[in-house]
């Protein structure tokens, strides 16, 4: 395999992502955390994970060239996380010396070409029985383009939710809050990171579903519905429960977060006179629900993210019609899209 081969074969960005959490994370040990050594471990994997064996599967490639390539690409990210710990922390050698160790494990070991299960493109079978770990879907293009992938987002964000917030409760009560306060930076940046990746498979979900017949249009009202959901059933639960303000304005946050997510999905050269200003009233809106929560102000804000809901669920059939399907959207540059999807 030539080197103009391996260059090509380089995901770049998601190269440029692993670079930009070094900075972030690198940022944050260096203003003295307490917990610098979670970060340290964060950037660590991140510098041993190889590249997606999917291009390799494409190209018809050996596990011989796949695993030069991994090796390569491996080594460079190890070789800039250890001069990173070298030059801003006091990390003893033998932690360094073990961390090399398990590089060195990592390196050697010949490891078979991954396939990721998108690649085989087992779960969009519209001929499938439609049962899944998370529950049953119909076994149509609607139920198994649409419906599943977008609910198994929700219910992953749900969990996420939850379980961000019993470990915030849990830290804040017995260490109290500095340790705290760094939990909830982590929560944000790998929150963040989450909704890219479900940006992305709202992308591949309207791709896949044009591809097999359907229409842009009704991946889109279908769209705007169930993401709709849990936000709304939020936003009802706090307008009944008294003083469930603070429930409601998560809701609110929540479906402007998505409207977002999906603005970001269907950005494209062609789409962008549209998905620019839903995206900037979606921030605009978010930055006033945020204020109104310092405030202790909650019904105006809902009424106006619901608003705006309604308003880029009204363009979202525009958005799609116009985006590039096979684009990859903005998760494609910041490495979170499959560059063979």
């Amino acid at each position: 395999m030539n080197a103009r081969l391996m260059w090509e074969l380089v995901d770049k960005p998601k190269w440029a992502f692993r670079l930009v959490m070094f900075v972030f994370l690198t940022l944050g040990i260096s203003t003295g955390t307490r917990m610098q050594y979670l970060y340290l471990v964060v950037m660590g994997l991140i510098a041993l994970n190889g590249p997606a064996g999917d291009a390799f599967w494409i190209l018809g490639l050996s596990r011989r060239d796949y695993n030069l390539q991994r090796r390569i690409e491996v080594g460079a990210s190890v070789t800039i996380f250890v001069v990173v710990i070298l030059l801003i922390t006091q990390m003893p050698w033998f932690l360094i010396a073990g961390y090399l160790a398990i590089a060195a494990v990592v390196l050697f070991w010949d490891l078979t070409i991954p396939q990721t299960d998108k690649s085989r493109k087992k779960e969009i079978l519209s001929q499938s029985s439609g049962r899944t770990d998370e529950g049953r879907f119909p076994p149509t293009i609607e139920g198994q383009l649409i419906d599943r992938p977008q609910v198994i987002g929700w219910i992953l964000i749900v969990c996420l939710t939850v379980a961000t917030s019993l470990i915030y409760w849990g830290i804040a009560v017995i260490w109290g809050g500095a340790w705290s306060q760094t939990v909830s930076i982590l929560a944000i940046i790998w929150a963040a990171i989450f909704f890219m990746v479900y940006q992305d498979s709202l992308s591949s979900s309207l791709r896949d579903y044009v591809t097999f017949g359907g229409t842009r249009t009704f991946w889109a009202k279908r769209t705007i519905l169930i993401n709709a959901v849990v936000p709304g059933l939020l936003i009802a639960a706090g307008a009944v429960v008294p003083r469930w303000h603070l429930i409601s304005a998560l809701g609110a946050i929540y479906l402007l977060l998505v409207l977002m997510v999906i603005a970001l999905g269907l950005t494209a050269r062609t789409s962008w006179p549209v998905t620019a200003p839903v995206l900037i009233g979606a921030i605009a809106l978010e930055v006033y629900i945020v204020i109104g929560i310092n405030h202790e102000s909650y019904i105006l804000p809902t009424i106006a993210a619901v608003a705006g809901y309604v308003v880029g669920g009204l363009l979202l059939p525009s958005m799609a019609r116009r985006t590039d399907i096979y684009s990859g959207g903005l998760a494609r540059w910041l490495g979170m899209a499959s560059t063979t999807s």
